[in-house]
């Protein structure tokens, strides 16, 4: 809501000095000037308030204060269960997974730097025809060197 206020503010006195501006110039550089200006600040605005409301979305702040401890990261924990089901597929190269934030993804903390993971791939079998298979795998993270190992698999 502060953005929103700031952003109108700033419109305000951009679109009042153009006014201004244009009311006092002579010539029509002077006038185009004007307008190039007001056009380059309106664009400013308009880019700054859109990053700062795509940087501010809930799913992008809540991700952030997850990936502060990388226990509790489980979009990470969901890149590295793609990872492993990769290595087991017979055309690695053709695999589509779903999107983290799908309801089709089960990402889930368990304890002390466990994760279970359940999804689905789609991937061309060796026959070349395009398959889905689901998965479910648990996996255990170690902060000590950063590593990650497979407990558990099936698809």
């Amino acid at each position: 809501m502060i953005i929103i206020a700031i952003i109108a503010t700033l419109f305000v006195v951009a679109s009042t000095w153009v006014t201004g501006n244009l009311q006092q110039a002579g010539g029509a550089s002077e006038k185009r000037l004007a307008a190039i200006f007001f056009c380059g600040v309106t664009c400013l605005v308009a880019i700054w308030g859109g990053y700062a409301a795509w940087y501010n979305e809930p799913h992008r702040v809540a991700d952030r204060a997850r990936r502060a401890d990388p226990c509790n990261d489980v979009g990470r924990a969901y890149d590295v269960a793609k990872a492993y089901v990769k290595k087991r597929l017979v055309a690695p190269a053709t695999a589509e997974f779903p999107a983290y934030y799908s309801s089709d993804v089960q990402a889930l903390p368990l304890a002390e730097c466990r994760f279970s993971v359940q999804a689905y791939v789609d991937a061309q079998n060796g026959f070349g025809a395009m398959l889905r298979n689901p998965y479910s795998l648990t996996l255990q993270y170690y902060k000590e060197d950063d590593t990650w190992s497979l407990l558990e698999f099936s698809m």
